[in-house]
């Protein structure tokens, strides 16, 4: 067992306000919780840059909420851009980017942009993103198209409104040299509230999956399909991949014990909050969540039980209960006879869904 936890990268709220909302966002809860504007302070941005430093950290995530709403934005892309050694990401919905912001990022070889690319048609992006939206988001993309940023990629959240697009989102932020990234979504914040227009059948997820493998092979990618997720962060001898600091400085174990609290980055050093000590208690959930499934009849006849890691504890949680399934086991299966057949099993009640 780790003494103290190693992770990959590390996300920065720098703000809880956003321009946008979309009926798609996980983020919304808090911003119910918490309405008025919190913003990070540009020595607060500094501090946790400098921390993560010296846990030898240099993959750094600047998000929000919308980071573009902060009102030191361009402070912080300046002081990002004085630590050449460390890689930053800023995570935008990209309506709030200008021409001189881009400028400005055009000066920094470490930091990159990553804009959510939820359709290229007016109906489908507007569909999640609200009426009028998306004359002005083709022309931030068409600006970062034409731009010098070193680093471009995207990120699509995949739903029932516009799964039919991803083949063409792929190809077409590929040929302008972005990077596209997919995921699914998942049932919090908005997309909760509207989960029956947004969640996706068996059929379309898989259609999804075979698209972005097919189009891999086409154009000699890796580019990751939403595949279900394979194990949690805290499952024995699996080393923790993000660490997720709020605009207040407090570290959530995950997005999705996103109100819980590991400590507070402006009050303890990383090394002290990633401590096995104090994640015990979700390494010991993980552990008794492990012990339960595979003793129960949920598991029991399941097909891949040898090979399966009962995937997320907070996906379990969303669901209802933290100690039981994550909702993703028939995709699970699915994708595990796809890599290992090299086709893809399609549900007979769910072929209609197909297009």
């Amino acid at each position: 067992m780790y003494e103290t936890i190693s992770v990959k990268t590390v996300l920065i709220e720098i703000t809880n306000m956003c321009n946008m909302r979309c009926t798609h966002c996980y983020n919304s809860f808090d911003r119910e919780l918490h309405p008025k504007p919190c913003y990070m302070t540009l020595e607060n941005v500094k501090h946790i840059i400098e921390k993560c430093i010296l846990y030898k950290l240099n993959k750094l995530y600047i998000s929000g909420g919308e980071p573009l709403c902060h009102p030191d934005i361009t402070r912080i892309i300046d002081l990002c851009g004085n630590y050449p050694d460390v890689y930053f990401t800023i995570t935008t919905n990209g309506l709030l980017l200008t021409e001189e912001i881009i400028n400005q990022i055009e000066q920094y070889t470490n930091i990159c942009v990553q804009i959510s690319v939820d359709g290229l048609s007016k109906e489908v992006y507007e569909a999640q993103r609200g009426i009028g939206t998306f004359e002005k988001f083709i022309s931030v993309l068409d600006m970062l198209i034409s731009s010098k940023i070193k680093y471009l990629t995207a990120r699509t959240c995949v739903t029932k409104l516009n799964y039919q697009e991803v083949k063409y989102i792929y190809e077409h932020l590929l040929n302008h040299n972005i990077m596209p990234s997919f995921l699914f979504v998942n049932q919090m914040g908005n997309a909760a509230k509207n989960w029956d227009i947004l969640s996706l059948s068996m059929a379309n997820q898989l259609k999804v999956l075979n698209d972005i493998n097919v189009l891999n092979k086409k154009y000699s990618q890796t580019i990751t399909p939403p595949e279900p997720v394979s194990t949690c962060n805290f499952t024995e001898n699996v080393e923790v991949k993000s660490m997720l600091i709020k605009y207040d400085g407090n570290i959530a174990p995950c997005q999705y014990f996103y109100s819980e609290n590991l400590g507070n980055i402006f009050e303890k050093d990383v090394s002290e909050i990633l401590n096995y000590e104090n994640l015990k208690d979700y390494y010991e959930l993980a552990r008794r969540r492990k012990n339960f499934l595979e003793s129960s009849n949920m598991c029991s006849n399941c097909k891949i039980k040898r090979i399966c890691s009962l995937g997320c504890i907070g996906l379990a949680k969303i669901c209802g209960d933290s100690m039981g399934l994550d909702g993703q086991c028939s995709y699970r299966m699915h994708v595990v006879s796809m890599y290992s057949n090299g086709i893809i099993p399609m549900p007979k009640k769910e072929e209609e869904d197909l297009v």
